[in-house]
């Protein structure tokens, strides 16, 4: 049965308190994806008290169906060949499924926040849209947040998610997770990662299925950092 049904220890006098100490941090970023040049994929990882994605951007609405006469509305079907689940601009944005559950499961074992390298007003309008009004995060951050570093060989510019500005709010790294599909954004920090691969857009995607079931067996562990995480989907 998905989700797993958390164990809320008896004694604790409420489920906010119980699960105060564990932060899990999720990232919204966008980036070119394969279908054209002004095609962008939106992705979404977790910083759990311990961000994957979680959405795909993809290519305009599709015009208007001259056959369909001059006031017919585009079909919105999007590159993907299936239905968007909604815009920003003039993009669509497909959400790896299934996206609330596994949101709804995450706030309910977990402290969530959100840190994309995407800008600020951007990660605004997704985490709107993709997060529900009953869900309180600790936190959510763009690129402002992020440090920049300037790679000596290939002269670009990585955004860096330093988790030592989530120990100042008071987390103890211990246990903080942050769940990413780019691992040199949170290079400094790799003890706290959990890697996943890039959404492209498959609607049979399970990896956020998988990554509950394993997410739920890390939240008692003391110090998530001595963990072996690499190899967390086999």
């Amino acid at each position: 049965m998905w989700p797993p049904t958390p164990r809320i220890p008896e004694s604790e006098p409420g489920l906010g308190d119980w699960c105060r100490p564990s932060l899990r941090i999720l990232d919204v970023r966008a980036s070119k994806s394969r279908f054209s040049g002004k095609t962008w994929r939106c992705t979404v990882r977790f910083v759990l008290g311990r961000q994957s994605n979680v959405k795909h951007g993809a290519g305009r609405p599709n015009p208007p169906d001259p056959g369909r006469g001059r006031d017919a509305r585009p079909r919105h079907r999007g590159p993907l060949g299936y239905e968007h689940d909604y815009g920003i601009g003039p993009y669509v944005v497909y959400s790896r499924p299934p996206l609330a559950e596994f949101l709804a499961f995450c706030s309910i074992c977990f402290r969530l926040a959100i840190w994309s390298s995407a800008g600020d007003d951007y990660v605004r309008d997704v985490v709107g849209r993709i997060v529900s009004p009953r869900i309180e995060l600790a936190f959510t951050w763009g690129w402002s947040r992020c440090v920049q570093s300037l790679d000596r060989q290939s002269y670009d510019v990585d955004y860096i998610k330093d988790l030592k500005k989530v120990k100042r709010l008071g987390y103890d790294l211990r246990q903080v997770l942050i769940i990413d599909d780019t691992p040199r954004k949170v290079r400094r920090h790799y003890g706290n990662a959990v890697y996943i691969p890039p959404f492209t857009g498959n609607p049979e995607d399970r990896t956020l299925l998988r990554l509950a079931d394993y997410l739920a067996l890390l939240r008692d562990e003391p110090d998530v950092r001595v963990l072996e995480k690499r190899g967390w989907s086999r």
